[in-house]
């Protein structure tokens, strides 16, 4: 049997008491925290439902004004029958009336609104304008002039714009050596006096088509013989430096066999292509120049030649 002494117990029963006034010790200081924690949150409870009170009435304050202003019925004053604008619903609009393009003035002078469609032609309609500037300022700088006129600013929009885009791709263009293009696009052009009779017809069209390819189109060829014609082409013409844009149905190069403005050609075109009434005005412009005699073409080839529109024709197909 084991013995108990008394200061054992003694102890035993001072460990229990301790152990017990612990315990205590710890539920009442989470009781305490339990109590704080439940103040805590009625208080936010008790701030959020103020927050909450304090918006419904400013919403009610504002939808009291809004019936002042309208009658109870929420109709305007004027009678139009028109509903009163909720606050939100004028905040929003009163931004839109800062953004461009949204309001015109109709007719009677009331503001009336049009569509985003209208808004977005009208601002396209203001870019090109400023675009049309630039370009217009840019093209009179690399011509070293001021355009006069109205005939240009009777175009189309779109017509201008592209005038003087290609005006100004023609002004900083590289001019190009046409002989050396067909060349060594496969046409063989040798001299004339080389092409017999019986290959110079296809030797001929074959540079004419080549040609009209590029964009370029040959004029006033029926004073000329296909071996003639040739001649000019190969030795003359086409070692003159052009310029041109393949890639652009719009834009054609022509070559005009009589158009260097010589004495000869002038003659040429007064013998050859001139009508009545261009001749009657040269011999009233220029009185003491001699007036060829008008003799008819001796060959009918121009007809056949190739002609811009029929580019167009075959960009389309």
């Amino acid at each position: 049997m084991k013995r108990i002494e008394v200061g054992e117990v003694a102890r035993a029963a001072e460990e229990v008491t301790a152990g017990d006034d612990l315990a205590a010790g710890k539920d009442l200081a989470a009781g305490k925290d339990l109590a704080a924690g439940k103040d805590l949150a009625a208080g936010e409870d008790l701030a959020a439902g103020e927050d909450l009170a304090a918006g419904e009435d400013l919403a009610a304050e504002e939808e009291a004004e809004d019936r002042g202003r309208t009658g109870e019925s929420g109709e305007a004053p004027d009678g139009t029958g028109e509903r009163a604008q909720p606050s939100r619903q004028r905040e929003v609009l009163a931004a839109r009336e800062d953004l461009p393009g949204e309001s015109v003035l109709t007719s009677d002078g009331f503001e009336g609104e049009i569509s985003v469609a209208e808004a977005e032609s009208q601002s396209g309609e203001e870019l090109r304008r400023q675009r049309i500037s630039k370009l217009r300022q840019q093209a009179e700088a690399l011509c070293g002039g001021r355009f006069t006129g109205d005939g240009i600013d009777r175009l189309p929009p779109e017509m201008e714009e592209a005038f003087w885009r290609q005006l100004i791709a023609f002004e900083t263009a590289e001019p190009c050596d046409l002989f050396e293009l067909l060349t060594k696009g496969g046409v063989s052009l040798p001299e004339a006096v080389l092409v017999s009779e019986e290959h110079l017809s296809d030797r001929l069209w074959e540079t004419i088509y080549f040609l009209s390819s590029l964009g370029c189109y040959i004029e006033n060829t029926d004073h000329l013989s296909d071996r003639e014609l040739y001649a000019l082409l190969r030795d003359n013409l086409l070692r003159e430096p052009a310029i041109i844009f393949p890639d652009d149905p719009n834009y054609a190069y022509h070559i005009d066999t009589i158009g260097s403005g010589s004495p000869a050609d002038q003659q040429i075109y007064l013998t050859y292509y001139a009508t009545e009434k261009d001749r009657e005005l040269w011999a009233k412009s220029w009185p003491d120049d001699p007036l060829p005699a008008r003799i008819p073409c001796p060959f009918d080839r121009d007809r056949l030649l190739p002609r811009p529109s029929s580019r167009h024709s075959e960009r389309l197909m």
